[in-house]
């Protein structure tokens, strides 16, 4: 696989990528407005599913996937204007929701890494352009 930060740093919109610590990358997108950044926490998650508790097995088991994931992505959004801070803008999460929405629950793989952030960078130009 690439690495991940010239992965990130491929995509439109993206101005810089900073690793975090082991599997955790902050993406710094460009702003649409003045007054406003829009940043994207992304996560490698590679869980031990040997525990029967591990989240890809209590997903797989409650029939949310259909599979248990070998790793998946998180995602975390800041969206940050002179109101605040909000977490939105984030395709993992249901719309007016704080439940998963599943469909965008994903293996870390380079497509799907591409996928979910350009996702995350469309809504958020939806929404602020």
């Amino acid at each position: 696989m690439k690495g991940v930060i010239e992965l990130l740093e491929e995509l439109e919109f993206v101005t810089d990528v900073e690793y975090l610590a082991l599997g955790r990358y902050l993406v710094e997108v460009e702003p649409q407005r003045e007054n406003e950044r829009f940043q994207i926490e992304l996560s490698l998650v590679f869980p031990d599913n040997n525990n029967k508790n591990s989240l890809p097995n209590l997903w797989k088991n409650s029939g949310l996937t259909d599979k248990v994931l070998e790793s998946y992505i998180c995602l975390k959004t800041y969206f940050t204007n002179e109101n605040g801070c909000f977490g939105i803008c984030n395709p993992t999460i249901k719309k007016n929701s704080c439940a998963l929405d599943f469909d965008w629950v994903l293996e870390a793989t380079e497509e799907n890494i591409k996928k979910i952030v350009g996702e995350a960078i469309q809504l958020y130009c939806r929404f602020s352009g």
